[in-house]
């Protein structure tokens, strides 16, 4: 029996300091101390800074932590978010190394700031120069069988930027993407311009002349056709009978336009006169339509059987 009287005098003594506990917290909410860390540095009148040609390149901290003091209740609650952490440019005139002061202020009320782990940060300052760029259109996929991309352009070709000097030489300027996936025809478009670095990430600048450009993409058609020979007066060479023996090569693939290689069954060699031959072997020239091209193949040879009169 005293045993259990024991176990329930504790199990009451339990529950009154719970309760007591709980009075203490959300009744009296008494004061209290925690630290805030992670608090990020903002950088105020940049552009200040910037109308000066002078840009930011680094920072010695990007964020502080700071110790508060409050009621318990109210720092229960408390982010980095609900402090502002700020280094001011608008003084700075030239480049080298700037020391500036980190402004910290508590966005919540009844909150103090009693320490902080940063008073000042270092600031390295360059110059901003203009810069020109050429923009390289950025492309995807795999267009149709038989097409081919023979040209890609885009208007302007050129990207203006204002960039720090350390930069200057390590970005490039791309469009978004261009889907060519199963393309069959010319593609016209307008395509977002970024500064990337060399492994492609974006690298923001100063400001940039342009936002977009226009993309022109032309599309060709291949086929392979049969090559022929165009050669006249055989029966009036002077000392040979003249007999045509090999075309080399027979057949080659073409490239142009679709309305005009769609039709396309052969392609002749340039006219040859065969009352002028002496030699068993002749290089030809192949006569083509306007704006077809040979894939690959540089030269063209006919061989003829020449036989004494």
């Amino acid at each position: 029996m005293e045993k259990i009287n024991n176990n329930f005098t504790k199990i009451i003594s339990l529950v009154l300091a719970v309760i007591l506990w709980i009075y203490v917290i959300y009744t009296e909410n008494p004061a209290s101390e925690i630290w805030v860390r992670g608090i990020p540095i903002v950088l105020q009148n940049v552009d200040v800074l910037n109308n000066k040609n002078l840009s930011l390149l680094d920072l010695s901290k990007e964020t502080v932590d700071v110790k508060v003091r409050g009621k318990r209740l109210s720092l229960a609650k408390l982010e980095p978010r609900d402090f502002t952490a700020a280094v001011d440019l608008q003084n700075i005139n030239k480049k080298g190394e700037a020391v500036l002061p980190v402004n910290i202020k508590s966005n919540v009320s009844n909150v103090e700031i009693i320490k902080k782990t940063l008073n000042t940060v270092t600031c390295q300052i360059e110059d901003i120069i203009l810069r020109e760029i050429p923009i390289e259109v950025k492309t995807s996929g795999e267009v149709s069988d038989g097409f081919v991309v023979s040209s890609i352009e885009c208007e302007p070709k050129t990207v203006t930027v204002k960039v720090g000097e350390s930069m200057a030489n390590y970005i490039m300027a791309v469009t978004d993407e261009v889907i060519l996936q199963d393309a069959s025809g010319n593609i016209n478009t307008v395509k977002n311009v970024k500064i990337v670095d060399g492994s492609g990430n974006e690298v923001l600048v100063i400001s940039k002349n342009l936002e977009n450009v226009s993309v022109r993409i032309d599309m060709n058609y291949q086929k392979e056709v049969k090559v022929t020979a165009d050669v006249i007066n055989m029966d009036k060479n002077p000392h040979f009978d003249v007999e045509i023996a090999k075309i080399t090569p027979q057949s080659v693939t073409i490239e142009g336009p679709i309305s005009v290689v769609k039709d396309l069954q052969e392609i002749k060699l340039k006219q040859i006169d065969a009352s002028a031959i002496s030699e068993e072997e002749v290089e030809a020239v192949p006569d083509l339509p306007q704006d077809v091209k040979i894939v690959g193949q540089k030269k063209f040879t006919i061989k003829f059987n020449l036989k004494q009169k």
